[in-house]
């Protein structure tokens, strides 16, 4: 899901396109899940999962790159700048364990 990559943080999600709400929900296997209300169309919807990326892990949205799934629901982002235990430390805040 998170690995250390030249430049940063190499980071597995899948993408709901179209949901009711732009938000990180949980996880998808070994990816996490987010919902975007952009629609997969023009780019939209990858435009909305970098900003939630952004936000989510508090950093610049000029920091975060799509490196692969650009036509896919699960993608592979680069958070730059940041290492994978500083991601996981902010996915094990955000949804701590039952």
């Amino acid at each position: 899901m998170v690995s250390d990559v030249e430049g940063g943080v190499a980071l597995m999600v899948h993408v709901q396109p179209g949901a009711k709400r732009t938000a990180a929900v949980g996880f998808h296997g070994d990816a996490l899940k987010l919902s975007v209300a952009a629609v997969a169309r023009d780019g939209e919807a990858n435009e909305a999962v970098i900003q939630l990326v952004a936000t989510l892990f508090n950093v610049p949205p000029r920091r975060v790159q799509l490196l692969s799934g650009g036509v896919s629901r699960r993608k592979r982002v680069l958070i730059s700048g940041m290492y994978a235990s500083e991601v996981l430390a902010v996915l094990q805040a955000y949804f701590p364990p039952k």
